[in-house]
């Protein structure tokens, strides 16, 4: 696409109005604090609805799990609705439901996330009950059995049963040659066969404690008054000595791997490519290199008028879709991942559109991206930004990410601040370093061909 007038007003049009949304509701600053316990409390103000959102973030997931625990994080997630010593089983949901609360969890590699959406003058219900499931929770043998059931089958949903999963599942396991973060989040089938209460007690007095937890409330809050019942509910609450956290650091370049697998549902050839990179980290978040990776997947996968659209998937008809992921914020080192599916209407293969995809970097590699490149994917950037402050869900998650991952809760507008400074030569340095084949892992899914049975008229 030419860089015309026309183009370069679109994109100064939206520029203006992104700040005319950022100005139209100015947030007030994040509260930052701790108490005695070690407990973290992120406190975010937003009245434009009556409603709150209230996550705890507990420093614990898939990757902190040794051989024979794997899945532990995600069973005592599920187990963490069922009971305490002040609540009966059951009794979590009927006071949420009566109160018209709307709740959820979710396990990652990296934490243990519990939420809830309430009207504000019901808050102080919510806290009691975060606070009695952090410290009094009683892990019942006759629910877990239930729950048992239930998690294996969520394993055979998320990794056998979907081709998605399937090959997701197999490609970590040689895109992460070391670290843990090889292991699916919901644990390896025969750990998960094997879990018990006995050894998710065991999980929960590890890692439950109010000095490796992070409180995040966000939306229609008095600061000084959700203070004084935060310290009311979880004050009291002993903080206990922490486990140390297992090392992430893997092989920097660990060799070009791959990995074939067929899957009975799968319709169509799908691939993944997968390159070992760099996230930002909290003790040097200064590090240009993960922005200019986010800037690089917003010039070839962002939007319509993106290269990976504009050539791979419009011009040369290789694929009928090519998405890119990269996720600058965990503990360890991560993926720049290209997933897509070929043409298969076109008799294309997964490799051609690897080729194809291939030409595209090297391009990248010796002819640095145009400024109207630059100013789109910043733009985009920039609208995330925007849209995730109307959400206060959204804010809560980026405040809570931050603040585990040890940056301070107000670095936010730092960090979209330093794509402003990434510069098309940056951004060619680190195709040219890191998007090579001594870091690529690639992984392709093929139909499964179900073999005939002889004498079979059915067909």
């Amino acid at each position: 696409m030419l860089y015309t007038p026309v183009l370069k007003h679109h994109i100064s049009l939206l520029y203006l109005l992104l700040q005319i949304f950022c100005y139209a509701w100015a947030a007030p600053p994040v509260i930052q604090y701790e108490l005695n316990n070690g407990l973290k409390v992120v406190l975010q103000e937003d009245h434009r609805s009556s409603v709150a959102e209230v996550q705890m973030w507990y420093k614990v997931g898939g990757l902190d799990e040794p051989k024979g625990m794997t899945g532990a994080s995600h069973a005592l997630e599920h187990m963490m609705f069922n009971g305490t010593k002040q609540t009966a089983p059951g009794e979590f949901d009927r006071i949420l439901s009566n109160i018209g609360a709307i709740k959820n969890a979710f396990t990652s590699n990296d934490v243990t996330v519990y939420h809830e959406s309430v009207t504000s003058n019901h808050l102080p219900v919510i806290l009691a009950l975060e606070a009695d499931r952090m410290q009094n929770l009683t892990l019942s043998e006759e629910i877990f059995k239930t729950e048992h059931q239930a998690i294996m089958e969520e394993w055979r949903s998320r990794y056998v049963d979907s081709p998605d999963g399937y090959i997701s599942g197999h490609f970590n396991t040689v895109a992460f040659p070391l670290s843990p973060y090889r292991q699916p989040v919901l644990g390896w089938p025969d750990d998960i066969k094997n879990l018990n209460t006995k050894k998710l007690k065991m999980w929960y007095k590890k890692w439950y404690h109010p000095n490796n937890a992070t409180l995040v409330i966000v939306g229609d809050i008095k600061p000084d008054k959700i203070k004084s019942q935060i310290d009311k509910y979880f004050s009291s609450i002993p903080s206990a000595p922490l486990p140390e956290r297992a090392s992430l650091k893997d092989l920097d370049a660990p060799g070009q791997r791959s990995i074939t697998v067929q899957h009975p549902q799968a319709s169509i050839p799908d691939f993944i490519m997968g390159f070992n990179v760099p996230v930002i980290q909290s003790n040097n978040p200064d590090n240009w290199e993960p922005y200019a990776l986010r800037m690089l997947v917003g010039i070839l996968d962002g939007g319509n008028s993106a290269r990976f659209n504009t050539v791979i998937v419009r011009q040369k008809e290789l694929a009928t879709t090519l998405s890119t992921y990269y996720a600058p914020f965990q503990r360890g080192d991560n993926l720049l991942e290209f997933i897509g599916s070929p043409n298969s209407a076109k008799n294309i293969s997964s490799n051609q559109v690897i080729k194809g995809i291939w030409s595209l970097i090297n391009e990248l590699k010796h002819n640095a991206p145009k400024a109207s490149e630059l100013a789109r994917a910043r733009a985009q950037i920039k609208a995330n930004q925007v849209y995730n402050q109307d959400d206060i869900a959204q804010q809560a998650l980026m405040l809570g990410t931050l603040v585990t991952l040890g940056f301070p809760a107000d670095w936010q507008d730092s960090y979209y601040q330093k794509f402003d400074a990434v510069t098309p030569e940056q951004i060619q340095q680190v195709a040219r370093k890191y998007l090579i084949p001594s870091r690529l892992s690639t992984g392709y899914l093929i139909p499964a061909v179900i073999p005939k049975i002889a004498g079979n008229n059915n067909e």
